[in-house]
């Protein structure tokens, strides 16, 4: 799907856009595309996010090289690298919001709190399921504070889906086709049984 996305917006694919996913990660990765002519690139991009998630903890745990080898070692780094998927790219982004929902914990300031926000909405908008897991992400860490700290939280969260409310408004005509196309695409999948033979 993602790679049918990001050669449709690269002007590699003729058929009519379909897909049951965000385009926005597709969008993202149409660039590289169009400079290669070429989809070797795409190949590469889950590498590449997994290998920032990689730093991103060594960093984040104060330069602990024990902590450095048990996520060099852990084998959904190795599973997830070879496949085209915004999965890396938003553990990366949940990774980065949890740091500094952690730090708004500590500090109280209300920068960290929306930057918390953002790259919650981020990942919520290149991955429809995040937008689901945000909601019990945030309630974990914001069920004891006060309404206007969850208000913050949800306004940034907002503002980071509105690429991909717009793209979508222009590919299909409304800002929450892929939302809901997700949604009632779950629904369905519960409740409509599945065809029996004969």
């Amino acid at each position: 799907d993602y790679s049918d996305t990001a050669k449709f917006f690269a002007g590699e694919y003729r058929a009519k856009l379909r897909t049951s996913h965000s385009i926005l990660y597709g969008l993202m990765l149409a660039p590289y595309v169009k400079l290669t002519n070429n989809f070797f690139l795409l190949k590469f991009a889950s590498a590449f996010w997994l290998s920032l998630l990689v730093l991103s903890i060594y960093h984040i745990s104060s330069k602990n090289k024990k902590t450095l080898y048990l996520i060099l070692a852990c084998p959904l780094i190795w599973y997830m690298s070879p496949w085209l998927s915004p999965m890396p790219l938003v553990a990366l982004l949940f990774l980065w919001s949890y740091f500094f929902i952690k730090k708004f914990d500590s500090e109280e300031k209300f920068k960290h709190l929306f930057y918390s926000g953002l790259l919650i909405g981020l990942a919520s908008a290149l991955w429809e399921t995040a937008f689901y897991f945000s909601f019990i992400f945030l309630l974990a860490f914001l069920y004891n504070k006060k309404l206007s700290h969850s208000i913050l939280c949800f306004i940034a969260l907002f503002i980071a889906m509105i690429p991909n409310f717009i793209l979508n408004e222009i590919a299909f005509g409304s800002p929450f086709y892929s939302l809901a196309k997700y949604f009632f695409a779950i629904i369905f999948k519960k409740t409509v049984p599945p065809p029996t033979n004969g």
